[in-house]
C-alpha cells in the first residue's frame, strides 16, 4: 500500500516533494539526500525553503513567525486579512495550504478561495514543482491553465 495523501478541510493545498526542497535521496549518501553533506544543514536549507515560498507570496501578505498552528499537523507561515498559508511535512512531502482565516469576512474568503490559492501557486510554481491531490493515495501534477485548455 502507498503513501497516504494529506488533506486540509477547506483549503485549496499543493505539494512539494522534499526531493525537490533537499535534492534526490541517495541511499548511498549517509545523510539521504544528494544536497545535504551534514545533518546540520537541514535547518538551514528548511530555513531557507521558507523563505523562498514566503519571498513570492503576492505583496498582501505578510510572514508569520509566531509559530501559530492552524491545526495539529499545519504551521501558518504567512496571511492577509482574508487567508493563512499553511506548511504540513506529511510523510516525505511538504503540503501548502491557502485556507480562509476565522475573520468577519470569511464568507468572502471562503468565496474567493480558488482564486485566491492559484496566485499564489502560480507564484510557486516558478520555483518548485508542484502536485495536487487526486484522491486518497494518488497525486497528479498541478496544472492551472488546464481548465482553460479545455475550454477552447
Amino acid at each position: 500500500m502507498g503513501k497516504g495523501v494529506f488533506y486540509l478541510a477547506g483549503a485549496e493545498t499543493v505539494i512539494i516533494s522534499a526531493d525537490a526542497v533537499f535534492g534526490d535521496w541517495e541511499a548511498a549518501n549517509p545523510h539521504g539526500y544528494a544536497d545535504i553533506g551534514h545533518p546540520d544543514e537541514f535547518p538551514l536549507r528548511y530555513a531557507e525553503f521558507i523563505g523562498c515560498l514566503r519571498a513570492r507570496l503576492p505583496p498582501s501578505y505578510r510572514a508569520v513567525t509566531d509559530g501559530r498552528w492552524r491545526d495539529r499537523d499545519s504551521v501558518v507561515i504567512a496571511e492577509n486579512r482574508l487567508f493563512e498559508l499553511c506548511l504540513t511535512e506529511w510523510e516525505t512531502d511538504y503540503y501548502l495550504s491557502v485556507t480562509p482565516r476565522e475573520s468577519p469576512w470569511r464568507s468572502l474568503a471562503v468565496a474567493n478561495l480558488p482564486r485566491a490559492a492559484q496566485a499564489v501557486f502560480i507564484r510557486w510554481l516558478l520555483l518548485y514543482p508542484l502536485r495536487v491531490r487526486t484522491g486518497p493515495w494518488t497525486t497528479a501534477m498541478y496544472q492551472p491553465f488546464a481548465g482553460i485548455a479545455a475550454a477552447a
